[in-house]
């Protein structure tokens, strides 16, 4: 009864949970997937690993793993809960107990509890994005959102160039256009006054010609003419 007295009510509901199962506690280096022996820095780089993998913006994203990555992380990453946790008196980790007799060591779960409230403190000291640190400072949310933004404009500028492109298209299938359509009536009015000059030519050329026909005419019945009035003064009277 002691014990029940002495845990806070919300806190009652998992310890004493724990103390009277017989589930198999969490592996928190199996969730990692790192050895028990890893560094601080191992378990950095797997946490930034599989943080970004089953982030719940990713496409394969999986909630329920990333809370597990991140809470996993929460234990290890820090060395008084990850040195509680190795040695089996850290909640997560499981308390080791008598299961006929949870309550034997009451002074024992005592200073267990006052340690799992200086650490509940120190936590809560934090900030909020303390477990998800991420390069630079910059929390997994805020490079997921840069990251959608860096999507978003590449997406923009593919749009943009493909405007551009077919714009440019266009005009230059525009200007093909109009120089061929230029460039065929200027052949086209050359063609007018050059067949034009040629008529001309030909006009004159033809009236040269009945002009010339005329006077030859008009030359020939002059000599005729001349020709008979010479033939009448030559008769004998």
């Amino acid at each position: 009864m002691l014990i029940k007295q002495f845990f806070p009510k919300h806190i009652k509901s998992i310890f004493f949970r724990k103390f009277t199962t017989t589930d198999t506690p969490k592996n928190y280096y199996a969730v990692l997937n790192i050895p028990e022996k890893s560094t601080e820095l191992e378990i950095r780089q797997a946490y930034l690993r599989l943080v970004k993998k089953h982030h719940p913006d990713c496409p394969a994203g999986n909630s329920e793993k990333f809370k597990q990555v991140n809470e996993a992380y929460k234990i290890l990453s820090d060395k008084s809960l990850r040195s509680l946790y190795d040695s089996g008196n850290f909640y997560p980790k499981g308390i080791k107990t008598n299961n006929r007799d949870p309550y034997k060591n009451s002074q024992d779960q005592k200073n267990l509890h006052e340690e799992w409230l200086r650490q509940k403190e120190k936590r809560s000291k934090k900030s909020e994005e303390r477990q998800n640190i991420y390069y630079n400072g910059k929390s997994i949310d805020e490079i997921f959102k840069q990251e959608k933004e860096r999507q978003r404009k590449y997406q923009m500028l593919i749009r943009d160039h493909n405007k551009e492109e077919k714009h440019t298209w266009l005009s230059d299938t525009f200007a093909v256009i109009y120089t061929i359509v230029v460039t065929g009536l200027i052949f086209y009015t050359v063609y007018l006054i050059v067949n034009n000059v040629r008529q001309r030519k030909k006009i004159e050329e033809n009236l040269h010609s009945i002009k010339m026909w005329k006077l030859q005419k008009e030359i020939e019945r002059l000599k005729e003419i001349n020709q008979s009035q010479s033939e009448t003064i030559d008769k004998p009277s």
